[in-house]
């Protein structure tokens, strides 16, 4: 018998217009960018261009520039793609980015949407992105829970925003940027940030996340940079350690729990058994007191 394959109903493949742009809301209302929901074809986009106030400004139009240079030379499933650089008539020059479908890291925070299991997962995917922009010698500079999407088909990590990323390659935007809450030390005063500087915002994300991981969040977070991990993987290791070292931990605090229930059994049952031979000898001491000697 052959199984056909097919569609239930009519599909629909007419194409959005790309003129029909929705700009999607910003919890900043100062923010120098502006993002819009749109179609390419029959694909779901997100546009990033300047927001009305900085229109025409060359300054913010070489940042947006090079946020896209450096997001075309990202490829990998836990980093939002950069698909291509538009100039549009109705927004102007523009980053066209993938559509996820999902929420921020910090709505789920905020929401008590994940459980333990599913933040150590979303702890590890996030490593592996952070590992990967660092082997592409690319410092994010602003990770953050409202930089971290979360898909809702998967509930896969999508790591964005590279609007103050740094590469080895870029010769401008050196200065020192991020967010004040997740920025190390060394940035906020001054100095030039490196991979170690990710690991401490990602320390910060960890410490946020409560999901049991303190102690690597510590490390990650140590004001003196040279003692922080100094690998994404590092940290990616630790938290698999710690998980893994539970189940061993669990296991021998129940067999060490067995053991003592078997000697206090044993005990309770030795002591039984002894009450019971006293017993016995103490009615044959009564049997033989009233026994006539002439009959013993």
């Amino acid at each position: 018998m052959v199984h056909t394959s097919g569609y239930f109903d009519t599909p629909d493949f007419s194409s959005g217009k790309e003129s029909d742009l929705e700009r999607l809301p910003s919890s900043n209302p100062n923010a120098d960018f502006a993002l819009w929901l749109g179609v390419v074809g029959d694909r779901k986009v997100v546009f990033k261009s300047l927001s009305s106030k900085n229109t025409g400004n060359p300054l913010f139009t070489n940042i947006l520039r090079r946020e896209y240079d450096i997001g075309r030379s990202l490829n990998h499933p836990g980093i939002c793609e950069t698909i291509a650089w538009q100039n549009r008539e109705d927004i102007g020059p523009c980053i066209v980015m993938e559509y996820i479908d999902g929420y921020s890291l910090e709505e789920a925070l905020e929401s008590h949407l994940l459980n333990k299991t599913m933040m150590t997962g979303i702890l590890t995917e996030l490593c592996d992105a952070v590992s990967y922009l660092h082997h592409k010698q690319v410092i994010h500079r602003d990770l953050k829970p409202s930089n971290i999407m979360i898909t809702r088909t998967g509930g896969n990590v999508k790591v964005l925003d590279f609007g103050l990323a740094d590469s080895d390659s870029n010769l401008s935007g050196k200065v020192p940027a991020g967010t004040r809450l997740y920025a190390a030390p060394e940035v906020l005063s001054g100095g030039r940030a490196d991979i170690r500087s990710d690991i401490y915002s990602l320390g910060m994300i960890i410490r946020e996340c409560r999901a049991g991981y303190g102690k690597v969040a510590a490390k990650c977070t140590k004001e003196d940079p040279g003692k922080r991990y100094s690998s994404v993987r590092e940290v990616k290791e630790a938290i698999l350690n710690k998980k893994s070292f539970m189940l061993p931990l669990l296991l021998g605090f129940v067999a060490v729990a067995v053991v003592i229930a078997g000697i206090i059994a044993y005990k309770n049952l030795f002591q039984k058994d002894a009450a019971a031979d006293l017993f016995l000898e103490m009615v044959d001491l009564t049997r033989n007191a009233a026994t006539p000697s002439s009959q013993r």
